[in-house]
């Protein structure tokens, strides 16, 4: 009997621990988004994007913010990884048409999350209210409406190429297959387009 209470006491106190925001967002943007990238990277990734929030940068600053951080914080693998895969994305496309398709889908998803920073903003009291917004944006519905647009403005060779050279590092990737129900290939694309 003295065992079941002190498991009931140990079962209380952890019931007690709760996540914090924003570890709550950092596990929803590694299920979600991208499991590329380490939780310490995801959350430094999220303290720089909240930062930039409060002071009022556009997405397209804050993009480069995260792009300056990941650039210098990506291991050495994580390195070759995004730059076999662009690449790849090279060598299915081409140079110009790759540095196009990089280029559109950067206005796309600039276009698709400036509604939703603008939201986190305008809740953007403290950080820990920033990681709350932030993971009240980041849900399925918003991830799909962002591939959707993404896809939307790709040709069917550039969007699969896409999917098949960024797939290890976008859980997005998956995700899109699941909801849609699609293959690798979008059904309009013949077997000679891969």
């Amino acid at each position: 009997m003295k065992l079941l209470w002190i498991f009931a006491m140990l079962l209380g106190a952890l019931g007690q621990v709760a996540l914090t925001p924003k570890a709550i967002l950092i596990k929803k943007v590694n299920d979600l988004v991208t499991g590329f990238l380490t939780e310490q990277q995801i959350s430094k990734a999220i303290d720089i994007t909240a930062f930039d929030i409060h002071t009022n940068k556009t997405t397209e600053e804050m993009m480069t913010d995260l792009y300056d951080y990941l650039i210098t914080d990506l291991s050495t693998d994580q390195l070759k990884t995004v730059n076999d895969s662009y690449k790849g994305l090279v060598k299915d496309l081409g140079e110009e048409e790759a540095a196009n398709v990089m280029e559109r889908v950067k206005k796309v998803f600039v276009y698709a999350v400036s509604p939703a920073v603008d939201l986190v903003r305008a809740n953007d009291a403290t950080p820990e209210l920033a990681y709350i917004a932030m993971s009240r944006q980041l849900t399925p519905d918003f991830i799909h409406g962002v591939i959707s647009l993404v896809r939307d403005t790709l040709t069917p060779v550039e969007w699969n190429s896409v999917k098949q050279r960024y797939a290890s590092m976008l859980r997005i990737m998956e995700y899109w297959e699941k909801i849609c129900g699609i293959a690798t290939k979008p059904p309009e694309m013949a077997e000679s387009d891969l």
